[in-house]
C-alpha cells in the first residue's frame, strides 16, 4: 500500500515543478501542461492511424498483444528534433535525467527507430502544446516531452528527478500531466 505522505509529495513535486523555478535565474524552460488521459490516448491512436507503417511494425513486433500507452513516458529531442530518447520506466527515466548533467547526448549516439511521434507530431496531435510550436521553431533546444501523472505512484521517481534538474541546463521541458 502506498503511504499518503507519499503521494502528497509526487503531488507537491508534481504541481510546483514550474511554480518553484519562478524566482530563478535558469536557462531550463519548465511547462506543465494538463491534458486528460483520454485525448492523449485518442491522439497518439489516431497518430498510429496515420502511420501504419508503425501500426504494422508495432503489430509484428508483438502478433495478438494490444497496443499500450505506458506512463510515465519520457522522450528527449535534439534542437534538430531527432528523438535521442525515449522510455516508460520511471526509475530508468529518472536515472536517464540525472545523467544529462553530464552532458546532452549527441544525434549520431542515437539511431530513432521511428515507431515514436516527433516532437512536431506531439505539437499537432495535442492542441495544448500548440502554443510551444513557434518558441520552438525560433529558439532550437534540447526539448524534453514527459508524460505523466500525479494520479499514479509509478511516475514519482520521474516526477522528482524533472523537479530536482539543475538549472543550468539549457533544455526546454514539457510535462504533459494527464489527467483520470
Amino acid at each position: 500500500m502506498i503511504s499518503p505522505s507519499k503521494i502528497v509529495a509526487s503531488t507537491v513535486l508534481l504541481l510546483g515543478m514550474a511554480a518553484c523555478r519562478k524566482n530563478e535565474v535558469a536557462k531550463m524552460q519548465l511547462s506543465v501542461i494538463d491534458i486528460p488521459i483520454q485525448e492523449r490516448n485518442e491522439g497518439y491512436l489516431d497518430w498510429l492511424h496515420d502511420h501504419k507503417d508503425v501500426l504494422r511494425t508495432l503489430q509484428l513486433r508483438d502478433p495478438g498483444k494490444a497496443i499500450i500507452l505506458k506512463i510515465p513516458e519520457l522522450n528527449l529531442y535534439s534542437p534538430t528534433g531527432k528523438l535521442l530518447y525515449n522510455g516508460t520506466d520511471a526509475a530508468k527515466n529518472a536515472a536517464f535525467l540525472k545523467g544529462l548533467e553530464g552532458g546532452m547526448p549527441k544525434d549520431s549516439s542515437v539511431t530513432d527507430d521511428g515507431l515514436h511521434p516527433s516532437l512536431a507530431d506531439y505539437l499537432k496531435i495535442y492542441p495544448q502544446l500548440n502554443s510551444y510550436k513557434e518558441a520552438i521553431a525560433k529558439e532550437p533546444r534540447f526539448t524534453i516531452l514527459a508524460f505523466t501523472s500525479k494520479d499514479f505512484m509509478i511516475c514519482a521517481p520521474q516526477n522528482e528527478a524533472i523537479a530536482s534538474m539543475p538549472k543550468g541546463l539549457d533544455l526546454r521541458v514539457l510535462v504533459v500531466s494527464l489527467k483520470k
